[in-house]
C-alpha cells in the first residue's frame, strides 16, 4: 500500500488509538477495513500491540516505573527484531505469537520512527506518567476521540520546552533515555512523527523558573554543546532563549 493513499495515512497514524481502545466506533470501523487490505498496517498494529502486552507484563510485576518499563521493552523488542530479521515463517496478523513482525527484506526498525508517540498514547492509555507527557502540546488529555494531527505538523513545543533536538534514527529508545537523564532533562513534547522532540529539564535540576535568567541560559547553551558532541544526535538547538552557542 502506498504511504501516498490518503486513508492509508490516516489508518497509520490512528493506529495507536486503536490499540489503546479510544476510537469512535466508526473510525474504528474505517481503520479495521483498510486493515484487511494492507500489510504495512497490519505489521504495525502487531508492532504497537506487542509494546502494550510488554508494557502491562513488566508494569504488572511491580516496583518498575513506565519510563523504565518501556525502555526495557524497546530494549527486548529490538534485540528480537535483530535476531530474526529474516523470518519468513511470521505472520503479523497472528497477534498472538510473541516473534516479531518482520518480514523478509524488511529493514529491521521498519516505519518505527513514530515510537515515541506510540509509547505515549499507550503509557497514557495505562493512566501512567513518565513518556506520557509526550503528547502534551498535540493531545488534550481529555479527549479520547481518536484526535490526531499530520506527520507534516511543525513540532509545538510545550510550556517548560527549553531544546529541541532530532535524534538519528539508529538511536535506541534505551540510549536515548540514558543520554537524556546524563544532562538532567525528559521529554516534554514532540512532532506527530515523533522525529522532533522537544526538552525540558528536570524539576529536580534545580534550574530557576525565570527561563531569561542566566544560570538557567547557561544550563541550556552547556547542555546544547553537550548533545551535539553526540553523533548520534543529528541537530540540536535552544528553544526560545538567545544564545551564543555555535551549532
Amino acid at each position: 500500500m502506498t504511504t501516498h493513499d490518503p486513508i492509508h495515512r490516516q489508518a497509520w497514524e490512528l493506529i495507536p488509538w486503536l490499540v489503546n481502545d479510544t476510537l469512535e466506533k466508526d473510525t474504528r470501523e474505517r481503520i479495521e477495513a483498510h486493515l484487511c487490505t494492507c500489510a504495512d498496517c497490519r505489521e504495525e498494529l502487531a508492532f504497537q500491540r506487542r509494546i502494550q502486552a510488554g508494557m502491562e507484563e513488566d508494569l504488572s510485576s511491580g516496583g518498575v516505573a513506565a519510563p523504565v518499563a518501556l525502555v526495557r521493552l524497546f530494549e527486548r523488542i529490538d534485540a528480537e527484531d535483530e535476531a530474526a530479521a529474516h523470518d519468513a515463517s511470521h505472520d503479523p496478523l497472528d497477534l498472538d505469537d510473541r516473534r516479531p513482525a518482520t518480514r523478509p527484506g524488511t529493514r529491521v526498525g521498519h516505519a518505527r520512527t513514530n515510537r515515541w508517540l506510540v509509547a505515549a498514547v499507550i503509557v497514557e492509555a495505562l493512566a501512567l506518567g513518565g513518556l506520557g507527557t509526550l503528547l502534551a502540546s498535540q493531545h488534550d488529555a481529555g479527549n479520547t476521540t481518536g484526535s490526531y494531527v499530520t506527520l507534516s505538523q511543525a513540532l509545538q513545543p510545550a510550556p517548560d520546552a527549553a531544546i529541541r533536538l532530532v535524534p538519528s534514527p539508529t538511536l535506541r529508545v534505551g540510549e536515548l533515555q540514558a543520554l537524556l537523564g546524563e544532562a538532567g532533562l525528559r521529554i516534554v513534547g514532540s512532532n506527530a512523527g515523533g522525529t522532533i522532540l522537544a526538552l525540558g529539564f528536570d524539576r529536580t535540576a534545580g534550574l530557576s523558573e525565570d527561563r531569561q535568567g542566566n544560570a538557567q541560559r547557561q544550563r541550556i547553551e552547556a547542555t546544547v554543546r553537550q548533545l551535539r558532541a553526540n553523533q548520534a544526535i543529528l541537530l540540536v538547538e535552544p528553544i526560545g532563549v538567545s544564545s551564543a552557542t555555535p551549532p
